[in-house]
């Protein structure tokens, strides 16, 4: 069988790494090309060009209309409802002074540049050793997640530039406001809420002390002054009983009246329940798919989801033991990874948040010797391809949404989350054994000391 020549790709690699000028040039033109594609996807789909078009941008559009009526609480209730904590529409009011088009012009162009900042920031947050590789390489990971994001007008993009801001803004030495930014991010998707518990673990005072405080001015105070006491109550409340309470009750009612669930997402939890029961495994379609191999009651597959989530997270809590003072990027792309994988709210777009570990992963096998790449290098490739090989344009529509059933960004978001958590092999320090007796001792080569003559009489 012959070989794939590797040495003249070896060769081109090396020439393109000596090249700087030429890097740069490619690095940009890859992300001005995705974000091309981000920035139309999310205007059309957002109804921004025209057409009859929408997406869930027009909930958030319906709540910064409801804030600015003081009236959020019927946003939980219309049509298209809003679903999120009342934060995120009180800070997205200003958008509800615009017509619908122009709002969801202005918001999709605000992503983008929010995402572009956001990989900017993202070398300083997870600091040494990523390069400009490591972070287009992490952006094109999360392309499809990204894209998700776009077309569907969805606010996962800002909660993750408001994680990697509050990184940044930590690692620079302001534990307490980087932890407010971080608890902000978690208000607007509940998700990042999980943080904390990981930092108090970690021992990262400030960072918990800001966290706590931001969910008390973020959760509580700015609210509370822009709606008022009692719509900030009553939108709290509808929150709670529109959102949360039906989360409960698990899944979601398959399509019609049919008796079969639909569990929603991507995450651990959907992939147990579709697995272990007989749910109705895809979405958006008539049919009603089952790919479960076994026929357990809802609650064990909760009891066993619970004990592969304490599995994981004790795993990950013995990997990065002790007090830390700064996040490393391997650590922040596990947490992460952990975060979306164990959250049963997790969905597509919600992997725009294994940007951290698609990029330390990235830096952590370039760092390492080469003799112990492979390992480190397999899982990353095996986790871009169930997160970008599997869209619907490369497969077809129908065999995309069969691979769907099976939770592929969910096992990404696993495949990460090993990688973060290996230790890489360092390159050797370059040193000679001790001779052995038998052998002479090696060659000086410093120049001979000069002769000492006796001093004249």
């Amino acid at each position: 069988m012959r070989r794939f020549p590797i040495g003249p790709c070896r060769q081109a690699w090396g020439r393109f790494q000596a090249r700087p000028l030429l890097r740069v040039r490619v690095y940009a033109a890859v992300v001005l090309a995705l974000s091309a594609m981000f920035l139309f996807r999310g205007l059309r789909q957002g109804g921004a060009l025209g057409g009859n078009r929408s997406n869930d941008f027009a909930a958030y559009h319906t709540a910064a209309r409801g804030v600015l009526r003081g009236e959020l609480e019927s946003s939980y209730r219309a049509a298209r409802p809003y679903q999120y904590p009342p934060t995120l529409a009180v800070l997205l009011a200003p958008l509800g002074l615009l017509p619908a088009r122009a709002a969801s012009l202005l918001w999709t162009a605000g992503n983008l540049a929010l995402l572009l900042w956001m990989l900017r920031l993202s070398r300083e947050a997870l600091g040494p050793p990523m390069a400009g590789l490591d972070q287009v390489l992490g952006l094109l990971l999360i392309a499809r997640a990204a894209e998700s994001d776009f077309a569907n007008g969805n606010a996962n993009t800002l909660v993750l530039f408001f994680l990697i801001f509050g990184l940044a803004i930590a690692r620079r030495g302001s534990g307490a406001a980087g932890g407010s930014l971080l608890a902000l991010a978690g208000l607007m998707k509940l998700t990042p809420l999980l943080l904390l518990p990981w930092i108090l673990w970690r021992r990262r005072w400030n960072l918990a002390l800001g966290f706590l405080i931001g969910l008390v001015l973020w959760g509580g105070v700015l609210p509370a002054l822009v709606l008022g006491p009692l719509p900030f109550a009553r939108a709290w409340g509808a929150f709670y009983q529109e959102t949360l309470r039906p989360l409960a009750g698990g899944g979601e009612l398959a399509r019609g009246a049919a008796p079969v669930r639909y569990e929603a997402g991507q995450s651990l939890h959907a992939l147990l329940h579709r697995l272990l029961s007989p749910t109705d495994a895809t979405a958006h379609d008539e049919a009603v798919v089952k790919v479960n191999v076994a026929d357990l009651p809802r609650r064990a597959v909760d009891a066993v989801y619970l004990a592969g989530s304490a599995v994981v997270l004790g795993a990950l809590c013995f990997r990065f033991r002790g007090k830390a003072r700064e996040w490393e990027a391997g650590e922040v792309g596990a947490v992460l990874s952990a975060m979306v994988l164990l959250s049963p709210l997790s969905r597509k777009a919600h992997f725009v948040a294994l940007f951290p570990a698609g990029a330390a992963g990235s830096a952590a096998i370039r760092e390492s010797c080469p003799g112990r790449r492979g390992t480190g290098l397999a899982l990353w490739i095996a986790a871009f391809a169930l997160v970008d090989l599997t869209a619907p344009a490369l497969v077809g529509r129908q065999v995309a949404t069969w691979i769907l059933a099976f939770c592929p960004f969910g096992l990404a978001a696993g495949l990460l989350l090993a990688l973060s958590t290996l230790r890489p092999g360092q390159p050797p320090v370059a040193s000679r054994p001790p001779p052995s007796i038998s052998e002479p001792p090696a060659a000086s080569h410093q120049p001979p000391a000069e002769p000492l003559t006796p001093p004249q009489s």
